[in-house]
């Protein structure tokens, strides 16, 4: 069964930084979500292969996405996680339901250790999310790609993308 949550964003320049806002609406229940985006502490490499939005969410491609995860890790950013889009020239079609997030900092866990468990835990489930999910079968559900495949003969799977977010130690929850 799918989440049926929807998220809308919302960015916005803070004094430290980018500040991403999301509010998601659950059940009839909104609830907003305020982070300093950290990818700006990623090597240019690693940013380079992104698929950067207007307000500074990061995607990357499949083949991209383990090495990113390892290399925040080697410069200390905690993995929170993300969940996976078909970005096309007509919008981008989020999929709410496969994500790969982690749990968050625990009480009294160093921030060593968090920003490892974070990663490895990020890993694991992308891992399992890309071998188990049908993004073909994902694709299809989309009528805005559907049509693209009917139409225009597209390869839906050369426009998937991972998105992933992290963090800092100073940055707040």
């Amino acid at each position: 069964m799918r989440n049926t949550a929807h998220t809308c964003r919302g960015r916005r320049s803070a004094q430290r930084g980018l500040r991403d806002t999301i509010w998601l609406v659950v059940e009839g229940r909104v609830e907003q979500f305020d982070y300093f985006m950290s990818e700006e502490y990623l090597p240019v490499d690693m940013r380079q292969k992104a698929n950067v939005a207007l307000g500074g969410e990061h995607a990357w491609r499949i083949g991209d996405f383990e090495a990113v995860v390892l290399t925040a890790k080697s410069v200390n950013l905690a993995s929170l996680g993300g969940q996976v889009q078909f970005i096309l020239p007509e919008g981008t079609c989020e999929m709410h339901w496969i994500n790969y997030d982690s749990e968050g900092q625990k009480a009294n866990e160093s921030w060593n250790v968090y920003v490892e468990r974070s990663a490895s835990e990020v890993l694991t489930k992308f891992r399992s999310v890309c071998g188990s999910v049908d993004f073909m079968k994902e694709a299809n559900d989309w009528r805005v790609i559907r049509e693209k495949i009917e139409n225009e003969s597209i390869d839906p799977l050369e426009y998937l993308w991972f998105v992933g977010y992290f963090k800092t130690e100073t940055q707040e929850n």
